[in-house]
C-alpha cells in the first residue's frame, strides 16, 4: 500500500523506463535477466557462444637435432667479389699455405732490404749477354769502342747497383707499408689492402730468361699498390711480406711473362717491362751517342 500521491514501485511504468527500485534493474521486464543464484557472479558476462574453448597447451614436439653451418669459405679473396677478383679464375689458385711474417723489432716495423745474393745472380744471368755484345762489337768495328762501350755498361751497371742496395727498402709497421727506391718513396696505409698474390715471373725477351717468386699487392679497386720480385728480393722474405700485411695472400701456379701480367691485371707492369728490346735500343743509341761525343772531344 503506498502513501497518497506517492507512485507505486510494484506499478510497471508505461514509459519502460521506470524509477529506481532495488533489486531491479530498472528495464521493462521483458528485457530484464533471470535472478542469478545466491553466490553466483553478477556482472556482465560474454556469451556462451562467443565465448573461447578452454586453453589446451600444446604438446613441445622437438625439431632435429642442431646442425652447425659449416664455415664461410669465400670464393675470392677477402674485400674483392669475382669481378674484382680475376685471379680466382686462374688454373691452380688457391690459397697459399700458412706463410711466416717478417721480423719486427721494438716498435713494431720490419725493415726487408735487397738481397746482394739475388742481385749477383740477376747480373750473372745477362753478363754473358753483355761481354757477348762487346765482343761482337770489337770484331766488327775494332777495340777501342767496344771498349769504351763495355766500360760505359760497367759503369752505369755498378752506379745502378750500389745505388740500388744503399737506398732501396720496404718497411712495413702496424699500420702501413713504405716502399723506398732510387727515385722516390711509396706509402699506403695496410688498410687498404684488399688483394695479395704470390706467381711466378718470367720475362718472355731479354737477357734474363729466370724464373722469380713475385708478390703483387693491390687495393680494393684492383689498383696496384706494391710489386716485388726475386731479382733483387730475397724469396723467402717475399713470402714473409706477403704473410704480414693482414690478407690471406693467393697463390698462382701460372707462370706469367709480362704481357700476361699486364691483360690480366691491368696496370701492374711498367712499360720498361712490358717492352724491353724497345728500351734495350734507346739505351745502347743513348750509350753509342756518349760514346761518339767522347770520341770527338777526345780528337779535339
Amino acid at each position: 500500500m503506498s502513501v497518497a500521491g506517492a507512485p507505486d514501485p510494484t506499478t510497471e511504468p508505461t514509459s519502460g523506463y521506470g524509477a529506481y527500485v532495488p533489486g531491479r534493474s530498472g528495464r521493462p521486464a521483458h528485457e530484464q535477466s533471470p535472478p542469478a543464484a545466491p553466490g553466483a557472479h553478477t556482472g556482465w558476462q560474454t556469451p556462451a557462444a562467443d565465448r573461447a574453448a578452454p586453453y589446451a597447451p600444446t604438446p613441445y614436439t622437438p625439431s632435429a637435432p642442431y646442425a652447425p653451418t659449416p664455415p664461410y669459405t669465400p670464393s675470392a679473396p677477402y674485400g674483392h667479389s669475382a669481378a674484382y677478383a680475376p685471379a680466382a679464375s686462374f688454373a691452380g689458385a688457391s690459397r697459399a699455405p700458412h706463410l711466416p711474417q717478417l721480423r719486427r723489432g721494438p716498435d713494431g716495423a720490419a725493415v726487408m732490404r735487397p738481397s746482394r745474393a739475388q742481385i749477383r745472380r740477376s747480373i750473372g744471368a745477362i753478363a754473358p749477354v753483355v761481354v757477348g755484345a762487346v765482343v761482337l762489337t770489337a770484331v766488327r768495328r775494332g777495340t777501342e769502342p767496344a771498349l769504351l762501350l763495355a766500360g760505359a755498361t760497367v759503369v752505369l751497371v755498378a752506379l745502378y747497383v750500389v745505388l740500388e742496395l744503399r737506398r732501396s727498402r720496404i718497411v712495413v709497421t702496424p699500420l702501413g707499408l713504405e716502399r723506398v727506391r732510387i727515385l722516390g718513396r711509396t706509402t699506403f696505409p695496410l688498410a687498404d689492402v684488399g688483394q695479395v698474390l704470390l706467381f711466378p715471373f718470367r720475362a718472355e725477351r731479354g737477357a734474363d730468361r729466370s724464373t722469380y717468386l713475385t708478390a703483387l699487392v693491390r687495393d680494393r679497386s684492383g689498383r696496384k699498390l706494391l710489386t716485388v720480385r726475386s731479382d733483387v728480393w730475397d724469396p723467402e722474405e717475399i713470402r714473409a711480406l706477403a704473410g704480414s700485411l693482414g690478407v690471406a695472400p693467393t697463390q698462382l701456379e701460372k707462370v706469367f711473362t709480362p704481357r700476361e701480367l699486364e691483360a690480366a691485371f691491368p696496370g701492374t707492369v711498367p712499360y720498361i717491362q712490358r717492352n724491353p728490346m724497345v728500351v734495350a735500343i734507346l739505351v745502347t743509341v743513348v750509350i753509342v751517342v756518349a760514346v761518339a761525343a767522347g770520341v770527338v772531344l777526345a780528337n779535339q
